[in-house]
């Protein structure tokens, strides 16, 4: 059984079997970074930067949401204030007062008075202990890193090696067609054969030269799906519908002075594994065809409607769009209509297009296409693949397999991957981007943050086609700085080489600070640590009845301490000019003042809003001294934003609800929103002169990151970031609803909904 394997293999195999057998039902199991492994229940989790382990997650959230009902399966905890006890006793003096002395009336110098002498008597008690106040420097100065590896196989790997032996290769290329299957030949119809339809091989010396048939199932309707000769009343409308179809077909085939004509109905193979190669080798029948001829009808031969009316139904379907494009350049579209075959009506395509799709809220692109594949413009692959996916999705179909979209839009592209039929729709667009040359099509897509996410409801399966920029960026504006290296299980894909960092959600750290150290610091630092010397001497004086000296020392630590809260701000105010890089984030909203109090002990302008990093961020010109000067100002001024915020308490589960993130590198706040905390930044691309973070969540049982958002980092945070080696992401988190009965901490994910018990 083991005969492959080696002896150190064989004993760990052993002792997993053993430990599954202790293993207490429902429990997932977890491989780290470290090839630790663990098992634990269903619930939200992080990964620690620190040691690579699974944490607990649990946000720190402001007071009104804190307070509230937990709606959410992740754990909360209120936003402490992280500074040293004696910076916020230098600043609790004036704490709540106007910056400017010119501003204090009566009643600010006050109720600074009465503060100031608790807090140097504080502040004299706590220089008795250690008094450091920076932060760590930790990472060589580095964000802290994403401790992950991804440990599985993909379902298809970029590179044939990679795949296990039963995976299908993304080099497995589908054959181009250059003959059609089959053919109805004029000259081949009789009695056993009524339409005339042949084989290749059957064809002996005839001349190959062939109409193309487009037409509608909802015009010519189908057979039912019952094996052998049924006769419902479904399946007697389709044979009357067939007949109508070849009858028009035999009359636009002589009037074309072709010997023969194709339609799906006869040309394709009965074969199942065939027939499904056939359906996606279309677009190269229709492409070597003499001329495209449509047929229009109403099932059953009814009369009622006209050509423009029917030509409009026949334009709506999504395998009659490539059919019109690929068609024979510079030739007319003939278009037939059941019962009047003998008047048809001929268009060229740009004609054909103006009275199918005029209006069509894409007609513009349609146009743009007919001139690309008239060869009068010429579009870049990655217009045409948005151009294209644009004009697909606005059609309707009857789905044949998941991957139908893709399968359409395969037509039209040169490289044409075989087909899988477990493919969902977005791992069959990933097999179709990764073989052709589209410039890093799925790099560039994932970088994007729909405008409208309910464009695409979290059920619809083109969920992933929504590239529609919240910034209205292009495709082609996007740079990627990562590669897609596999497509994975459950609409994944496996990044490789992007830049990412841990957001740190349970609490403020102390951030390591870089000041120009000046004479006077130096000055005040040493007067603060000598004044427990100087009260300690004169004590010492007093009691050795050395009364002057104890009298001088004392009045020079009264001195010292009166201005202790003076030198504390002096000392650890100022300029920035370096920090350690660190992501906060906390749920809710704070004004900045307050977060930069939490973190430093007090407000000094270090930190400013971001002005143009998320859908909430606001800015405006700022000319008091510099002119237009971009300011960032705070989201909440805008009212959505701020309903937003006001709404955050009450907010349901599934909701989006406001997040904050803090970045101690650029010293930036930024504020918005998301179904879920992000436990990740993952850098993937840069846009206008900004890098895109993909905030992910981590769904720790499939070691996927998913998408909760997309932020607009400054560039230079990728000196401070490192990367990632492969990672599994996804567009969508398949979270269902959330059962009354579970506990707070619980959520349930697609790979683990068949789950009896949990843990």
């Amino acid at each position: 059984m083991y005969d492959d394997f080696d002896q150190d293999e064989i004993d760990e195999i052993l002792q997993d079997q053993e430990a599954e057998k202790r293993a207490v039902r429902g429990q997932i199991k977890y491989l780290d970074v470290f090839r630790r492994k663990t098992r634990g229940k269903v619930e939200d989790r992080y990964v620690d930067p620190t040691d690579g382990r699974l944490g607990i997650l649990v946000i720190q959230a402001s007071s009104p949401i804190y307070n509230s009902r937990n709606r959410t399966t992740w754990r909360r905890t209120y936003i402490d204030n992280i500074s040293p006890y004696f910076v916020r006793l230098a600043y609790w003096p004036t704490g709540g007062t106007p910056e400017s002395f010119d501003h204090w009336g009566r009643d600010e110098w006050i109720y600074a008075g009465l503060r100031w002498l608790p807090s140097c008597i504080g502040i004299l008690i706590c220089m008795f202990g250690p008094t450091d106040a920076g932060g760590q420097v930790r990472n060589n100065g580095f964000y802290d890193p994403f401790s992950y590896r991804f440990w599985t196989y993909p379902k298809t790997a970029r590179n044939v090696f990679e795949n296990r032996l039963s995976s299908r290769n993304l080099s497995d290329i589908e054959g181009r067609s250059i003959r059609p299957r089959k053919l109805c030949f004029l000259d081949a119809i009789t009695r056993d054969n009524p339409t005339g339809v042949l084989a290749e091989a059957e064809w002996n010396d005839r001349n190959p030269k062939y109409i193309f048939i487009s037409y509608t199932a909802d015009q010519f309707r189908r057979r039912c799906k019952t094996e052998g000769d049924c006769r419902c009343e479904r399946c007697l409308i389709a044979i009357a519908d067939a007949k109508a179809l070849h009858k028009v077909a035999r009359v636009a085939t002589k009037n074309a002075g072709v010997p023969a004509y194709w339609t799906d109905q006869n040309c394709m193979s009965t074969d199942k594994e065939e027939f499904s190669k056939d359906i996606y080798r279309i677009s190269d029948v229709d492409r070597n065809s003499h001329s495209l001829v449509i047929i229009l009808g109403e099932s059953g031969g009814g009369k009622a409607k006209k050509i423009p009316e029917l030509l409009v139904g026949w334009g709506t379907r999504m395998w009659t769009f490539p059919e019109a494009l690929l068609a024979p350049p510079h030739k007319e579209v003939l278009v037939y209509r059941r019962g009047d075959e003998d008047n048809p009506v001929a268009f060229s395509r740009l004609e054909l297009s103006h009275q199918t799709w005029a209006k069509d809220e894409f007609r513009l692109r349609v146009r743009e296409l007919i001139d690309h594949y008239d060869n009068t413009l010429t579009l870049s692959r990655l217009e045409l693949v948005v151009i294209l996916l644009d004009c697909l999705l606005s059609r309707e179909t009857t789905p044949w397999a998941e991957g139908d979209l893709a399968y359409a839009l395969m037509g039209m592209l040169r490289q044409q991957p075989n087909t899988d039929t477990s493919d969902s729709a977005f791992q069959a667009f990933a097999r179709l981007s990764l073989v052709n040359d589209s410039d890093r099509l799925l790099e560039r897509m994932i970088c994007l943050l729909p405008k409208d996410p309910l464009k695409f409801n979290s059920r619809d399966r083109h969920y992933w086609a929504n590239l529609d920029d919240f910034w209205d960026a292009k495709l082609w504006d996007v740079e990627p700085i990562c590669q897609i290296a596999a497509i994975g299980m459950d609409d994944t894909v496996i990044i490789d080489g992007a830049y990412a960092a841990t957001i740190h959600w349970n609490s403020f750290r102390r951030v390591a600070v870089t000041t120009k150290e000046t004479w006077t610091r130096m000055i005040s630092r040493g007067l603060l640590r000598l004044t427990p010397v100087y009260l300690l001497s004169g004590i010492a004086a007093l009691l050795s009845r050395s009364t002057q000296v104890g009298i001088a020392f004392m009045t020079l630590t009264a001195v010292f301490m009166l201005i202790s809260p003076i030198l504390i701000l002096h000392i650890y105010g100022g300029k920035v000019w370096s920090t350690q890089p660190w992501l906060f984030g906390f749920e809710g909203y704070l004004p900045i003042k307050e977060i930069e109090k939490r973190i430093f002990g007090f407000p000094q302008n270090r930190l400013t809003w971001a002005p143009y990093s998320s859908t909430l961020s606001q800015h405006r010109p700022l000319e008091s001294f510099l002119k237009n000067e971009c300011r960032g100002v705070d989201p909440t001024k805008n009212a959505a934003t701020k309903h937003l915020v006001d709404r955050g308490p009450t907010a349901e589960y599934g909701q989006a609800r406001v997040f904050t993130l803090v970045d101690t590198n650029t010293m930036t706040v930024t504020l918005f929103t998301a179904e879920r905390p992000p436990v990740v930044a993952l850098l993937c691309g840069s846009e206008g002169g900004m890098q895109r973070a993909i905030m992910c969540s981590y769904d720790w049982p499939t070691q996927t990151l998913y998408r909760e958002t997309v932020l607009r980092m400054e560039t230079r945070v990728l000196e401070k970031m490192s990367r990632v080696g492969r990672v599994s992401f996804g567009l969508r988190r398949n979270v269902q609803g959330k059962p009354d009965t579970w506990p707070n901490s619980c959520l349930e994910t697609t790979a683990l909904a068949n789950e009896g018990n949990w843990a």
